[in-house]
């Protein structure tokens, strides 16, 4: 009976673990079967003939599209090919660029009200529009889409934010009561 590998892999937790991960794929691919690949080639679903656990090998496109393989739960392939998992390298480049801004960036209160419809939020200084609308009018979505499947550890609530945590950040000054 042949033993498997796939217990001693962990999930990617962070950008070096995913950068080990991309040294070790070629390793792991070699013990799998490729099982269906998606329709726009940057994902491959993989399955262990010992164990039965699926991985998806995705490519990370901020270190030249490094292919890197992690686990993912059960699923139909048919299901997969339509939808395939999130990808760890989009969620840490998003923080990334997300931190980096709000790093940079200091958010002051007007007694302007946001200029978006609907918003009772304050304007922010520099700005017509709350801190939470003006970090989306840059390109920075607080919300994350649904093309892919999410799955744990992967939340989408984890990588989502509001003005209510932009709020709570040291940089951010609340007009006085």
């Amino acid at each position: 009976m042949s033993i498997c590998s796939c217990s001693q892999y962990t999930d990617i937790p962070d950008i070096p673990s995913l950068n080990n991960r991309g040294h070790e794929t070629k390793k792991i691919i070699n013990s799998l079967t490729l099982i269906a690949t998606h329709s726009e080639k940057e994902h491959q679903l993989y399955k262990c003939p010992t164990c039965g656990q699926l991985w998806q090998r995705s490519l990370d496109w901020i270190r030249g599209n490094k292919p890197y393989i992690f686990k993912v739960p059960d699923t139909l392939e048919t299901e997969w090919t339509i939808k395939p998992f999130v990808q760890p390298d989009d969620l840490f480049n998003r923080i990334a660029v997300i931190q980096q801004y709000l790093g940079r960036a200091t958010f002051e209160e007007t007694s302007e009200l946001c200029r978006k419809d609907g918003c009772s939020n304050q304007a922010i200084k520099l700005s017509v529009l709350c801190a939470f609308h003006h970090m989306e009018s840059l390109g920075l979505k607080s919300k994350m889409t649904d093309e892919f499947t999410w799955f744990a550890p992967y939340l989408k609530n984890n990588y989502e934010f509001g003005i209510d945590q932009l709020k709570a950040l040291p940089n951010y000054k609340s007009l006085p009561n």
